[in-house]
Formats: structure tokens, C-alpha cells, sequence
């Protein structure tokens, strides 16, 4: 692990003429771009301890003048760093600006030039969701630009789950902190342009120690996750429905400046979720009766569905309702079942069933709508339903009572009819 430390600030920061060295290197391209990739660190006056006077700038510019003017042996001009406007000071480029809404930030980028809003002071806490474009599941793709201030946190308005993945398609930029290097996005030099010129490293206090320094790291309530090396990041395991936040993996999130224009794809990998409905007004759309008790209650009327019947379930008692299942199905994932049915109340002596939605492996056990006659809404083409996420499903049924009674069916008064019954699922549809 390596740390980084500013220069003292030279006593004369404006000496007059200049001084001729020569420097001998070994013979390949590689060494030359680290060497000035080194040197050129001195044309940025975070590289200089601080002063109340702010020279660093005055002697960052000097060295930024003077390094334009370097050759190599044959007398050829060596290209130390990217072309541009010199100043005497940062002041000459950004500004603070007060007005009724507050403060904010400007910048130009030549002493001449337009001043160009960056961002109030309400904005540099977070960057807000904002409203994007949530990618489709089954793998459909949205994609996000943005840009990544050094001190700020980046939010992406999409929500991501667990195996879903985190792109960087395309990043430009650099940014720095208090040991004065300037960075690119995967944590390497910033030479020009970010080429992989190296000179990552890792510092103390990051907070995602694994990562480089200045690297961005992503962060959810899980912790923090590395993008880099590669920009590719898989949403860990105990992600659910958490839009990602990157930022730049340093001690604090308030430190620091530069920024990076970043566009970064959101890929959804969770399954498709699918709706069928069961509309027994047409059929019996592969439901039949259920024996309860030794017998079966219910029958099915074309254009109306699944009408009650009254049967004696053994071993002594009447019942006025239906019951009906769905067996041998492909094994699948259910989330939901609702009922759209018509029903009116009748007569029970016994707190029993009134509807009873439930699913399983061969036989019921997973409770979707479990409610006395009590609990059951009197009317027609009402709904009821319930989730319950469960997987490898293989069974359903269906039981919709309006009376019991021990002893005889003389008093029964209610009627109830299934309309239609719908589910919801993830993953593969079984063929119904």
C-alpha cells in the first residue's frame, strides 16, 4: 500500500529564465509515459502543500509552461500534457456565486469564456434518483449517463435486485483528493487521457479497502462492491429493489474534486413475471372437482363456472359450496391467486371454511386466502386474493363454502359461484 504526499511549496514561486536538464531513461515507449506521467502531477497545484496565499497554483503554472517546452535528444517536441489555456490562478476559472436561491458553482473554461452553472449548494450533498427508465426483467437493458463528482454520491434511478449487472459502458475525466494525484475512474494515473497508464494503489481509511484508491465503488445497504478492475459488478446477494450509489472509493464522501462523465448500463436478470387467468365461465379450464370427506361438492354450468352443491361429507356433515383443484401441473413459481366470484351468505353452525385459495407440491399446504363465511365479501363479481411466493409448485385448489350443518341441509340458503380464478408467477409459464 502506498500513501502519496504534497511537495513543500519552492521559497521563489516566480524565479526568471529557466533550466536545462537532461535526463536519461531506458529505451521504451512505457518508461517514457510513466516518467511524464510522474512529472506531470507538478502542473496541478494540488500536488503542493497548502498556503494562505494560494501560490500552489502560481508554481503548478510554471511548470505547466515550461514542460510544453521539453524535447527529446533529436530535438523533437515531447507531449507532456494535454494542450490548454494557461492561467494565473483557479480563481480565474471557477467561481462561488450567492443570489436569492442560494450558492452555487460556476465555471469557464478559458479566462474569456462563458460562466457555466455546475451546481447549487443543495445539490453537492447527493445527486437526486431523478425518474429513468426501469430495464425490463428477463435481461432488458437501460442505460444511465451521469456525472460523478469526487465529493458527491451518484445516484442511478433504477432499482436493482440480486444477479442483476452493473456496467460501465464509457467513463471520461479525472479527479483528485488531498494527496494531489489525479485519477481516472478505475483508480489508475490520469495521463492526458485515461489509458491504463497504471499507478493504482490502495490507501488507508478507503471504504472499500479490497479496491484501488479513487476507484468507483458501488454501495448498497449490503456495504460496498467494486467496479473496477473491469466496470463490470454483479449485484451481490440481499439486494432488493436498492438503486445503486457510486461513488469514488475514498476515506469521505465530501473531500476531494474533479469528476467523471460516466455512462453506465443496468441489466435486469430477474425472470419474467406472467398473469394467466382460469375463465371457468368458458370451461373448466383443467380444474375438476376435489373429494372432501369421501365425496366431491360442486359442479360446473357453461357460460356461468363452478356452482355450489350441497353433499354430506363424511363422517355426519352437510356442506353448500364448491371445491375444486388443479393437479399435475409443471412444477413452477407461484405469487399470487385471486378469486372473482359471486356469493351470498347462508346458514353454518361451525366456524368453517368460506373461502380457501391454496397451492403445493401434489397437495395443498401454502395458504393464499384462508377466511370464515364471515370474512368473505357478500355480492357478485367480487374479488379476493392473496400472495404467497412459493416455488416448485405442482398443485391448487380452490374451497368455497355458503352453509354447513351437522345434522341436515333443510336450512341452507346461500349459493356462491366461481367465476374465474387468476395467478401470478416468475419464471417459466406451465401450458395450461
Amino acid at each position: 500500500m502506498s500513501t502519496v504526499i504534497t511537495f513543500p511549496l519552492p521559497d521563489n514561486v516566480a524565479p526568471v529564465g529557466t533550466r536545462c536538464l537532461q535526463v536519461t531513461i531506458p529505451d521504451d515507449d512505457q518508461y517514457q509515459t510513466l516518467l511524464l506521467a510522474v512529472v506531470n502531477t507538478l502542473s496541478y497545484w494540488m500536488t503542493y502543500d497548502r498556503d494562505p496565499l494560494h501560490r500552489a497554483a502560481l508554481v503548478a503554472n510554471l511548470f505547466k509552461k515550461v514542460m510544453k517546452t521539453w524535447t527529446d535528444c533529436g530535438g523533437n517536441p515531447v507531449q507532456t500534457i494535454a494542450e490548454g489555456e494557461d492561467f494565473d490562478d483557479m480563481s480565474q476559472l471557477t467561481q462561488i456565486v450567492e443570489d436569492s436561491d442560494g450558492c452555487e458553482f460556476e465555471y469557464r473554461c478559458c479566462v474569456d469564456g462563458t460562466w457555466i452553472q455546475v451546481a447549487r449548494k443543495s445539490d453537492l450533498a447527493t445527486n437526486p434518483p431523478g425518474t429513468g427508465n426501469q430495464p425490463l426483467p428477463g435481461g432488458g437493458t437501460s442505460q444511465f449517463c451521469k456525472t460523478l463528482y469526487c465529493n458527491q454520491v451518484t445516484v442511478i434511478p433504477a432499482a436493482v435486485n440480486t444477479g442483476d449487472v452493473i456496467t460501465v459502458v464509457s467513463a471520461s475525466g479525472d479527479w483528485s483528493d488531498q494527496f494531489g494525484r489525479w485519477l481516472c475512474i478505475d483508480g489508475n494515473l490520469f495521463f492526458i487521457e485515461c489509458t491504463g497508464v497504471g499507478g493504482a494503489s490502495g490507501a488507508s481509511g478507503d471504504v472499500l479497502m479490497s479496491a484501488n484508491h479513487l476507484s468507483a465503488v458501488v454501495k448498497f445497504s449490503t456495504g460496498y462492491y467494486a467496479l473496477y478492475p473491469g466496470g463490470v459488478l454483479t449485484v451481490p446477494a440481499g439486494v432488493f429493489n436498492e438503486q445503486p450509489e457510486i461513488l469514488a472509493n475514498k476515506p469521505t464522501v465530501n473531500s476531494g474534486s474533479g469528476s467523471i462523465d460516466v455512462c453506465v448500463e443496468i441489466q435486469n436478470n430477474q425472470s419474467v413475471t406472467w398473469s394467466h387467468t382460469f375463465d371457468f365461465t368458458v370451461s373448466p379450464a383443467g380444474w375438476s372437482l376435489a373429494f372432501v370427506g369421501g365425496s366431491t361438492i360442486g359442479q360446473w354450468v357453461p357460460g356461468v363456472g363452478w356452482q355450489n352443491t350441497d353433499e354430506l361429507q363424511s363422517p355426519t356433515y352437510w356442506f353448500r359450496g364448491v371445491v375444486i383443484e388443479r393437479t399435475g401441473i409443471a412444477a413452477f413459481e407461484l405469487l399470487t391467486m385471486s378469486i372473482n366470484y359471486d356469493y351470498s351468505v347462508g346458514n353454518y353452525d361451525c366456524p368453517c371454511y368460506g373461502l380457501h385459495l391454496q397451492s403445493g407440491v401434489g397437495s395443498p399446504s401454502n395458504d393464499y386466502v384462508n377466511v370464515d363465511h364471515t370474512g368473505v365479501t357478500t355480492g357478485t363479481n367480487k374479488t379476493m386474493g392473496g400472495s404467497n411466493n412459493q416455488i416448485s409448485q405442482t398443485y391448487m385448489r380452490c374451497e368455497m363454502n355458503t352453509d354447513a350443518n351437522a345434522s341436515s341441509n333443510s336450512g341452507f340458503v346461500g349459493s356462491d359461484t366461481v367465476k374465474s380464478i387468476t395467478i401470478t408467477g416468475r419464471g417459466t409459464q406451465p401450458t395450461w
